[in-house]
């Protein structure tokens, strides 16, 4: 309510006195409070035309130019504000995130690199780095900020969980070690379901593919709308042989994803695997409306073809293949095999 009241006393207050910059500024707090960012904006766009002089308009711009997803307005009063106040570290956390939206992220980490100057105690601040480095693919620095994030706060399931997917991409051989940050992160935070689905990426990287399944399904039980835990499910019941299965989750991917190529791929070689050839066919087809000059769909479609013994359409397909790609093995096996079974 005291918001509300603010607004409505400066309000009357302007109505007497339009030309005061600080009544404006002092109701843009108020609309930043309400969350109401588009109207705050407004309130310190006028403080600033009556007195471009006041640092704190800027700033506060600068946050309600955030929330309404206008970033580089945002970086762009920051930059005025830190222009008169260097080393504020809260302007400096707000630029950071606003270039890191705006994919500048040296930028980004530059701006983490000076809050860590300022205070080298930020875990906010090594965080915020680490993430601006795993997007400039600098795993190496990104694993350290990690590492010194979850020294000052060895509680924060996160830099558990970020380590150890930069460990993996670092090295394979960095498996145990990730295995064990992702179990961390899973003990501090059992809800954290990314943290299964990576531990499913290790026991499917080491073969341990029922384990994998396990991790992949709990991670489906806490987020049930997110299709890539279906897909990679779906991965490890396949290198399972459990087709069926398989096919169950690629058709939840389908479901959301009609398009979605790897899905239809799987299904279709799928279908193939369980002699269901007129389903493989369908989907195979489905890829070739979208990617005509497949020309390894088109081959796999030609064996569910020939497996129906419709070679006259097998061999179509085959000769479309090797005019787009002469030298592929499976296709040129295939051809010579299709021509074989109709001259019986």
């Amino acid at each position: 309510d005291h918001p509300k009241l603010s607004i409505k006393n400066f309000t009357k207050y302007l109505e007497k006195n339009p030309e005061d910059d600080n009544a404006y500024f002092h109701r843009g707090i108020a609309y930043n409070n309400l969350h109401y960012y588009k109207r705050a904006a407004a309130d310190f766009t006028r403080s600033i035309e009556l007195n471009p002089n006041e640092p704190s308009s800027f700033f506060n711009r600068g946050l309600a130019n955030c929330f309404l997803n206008k970033q580089q307005n945002a970086v762009d009063d920051f930059t005025v504000f830190l222009k008169s106040v260097p080393d504020d570290p809260t302007a400096l956390s707000w630029r950071a995130q606003a270039f890191a939206e705006l994919n500048d992220f040296q930028n980004a980490v530059a701006d983490c690199t000076r809050l860590i100057k300022i205070d080298p105690q930020s875990v906010t601040a090594y965080k915020c780095r680490a993430c601006g480095y795993d997007a400039l693919e600098e795993f190496e620095l990104a694993a350290e900020d990690y590492t010194k994030a979850i020294e000052l706060a060895p509680h924060e399931a996160f830099s558990y969980y970020r380590r150890g997917i930069d460990l993996l991409i670092i090295a394979e051989d960095n498996g145990e070690s990730a295995l064990a940050d992702f179990d961390k992160a899973i003990e501090l935070n059992p809800n954290l379901a990314d943290a299964y689905r990576e531990r499913g990426v290790v026991y499917l990287h080491r073969n341990n593919f029922e384990r994998a399944v396990v991790e992949y399904t709990k991670a489906i039980g806490l987020m049930p709308y997110k299709i890539d835990y279906y897909t990679d499910r779906g991965i490890a019941y396949w290198r399972l042989k459990n087709y069926a299965k398989a096919i169950e989750d690629v058709s939840r991917v389908l479901e959301l994803k009609p398009n979605d190529y790897f899905a239809l791929e799987m299904r279709g070689e799928c279908y193939s695997l369980l002699k269901e050839y007129q389903k493989a066919i369908d989907d195979f087809t489905a890829i070739l409306k979208i990617y005509p000059t497949d020309f390894r769909t088109l081959t796999k479609r030609a064996q569910a073809y020939m497996m129906l013994q419709e070679y006259q359409l097998a061999l179509s397909d085959l000769d479309e293949s090797l005019r787009l790609e002469p030298n592929y093995k499976d296709t040129k096996e295939a051809h010579a095999e299709c021509l074989r079974l109709m001259e019986k």
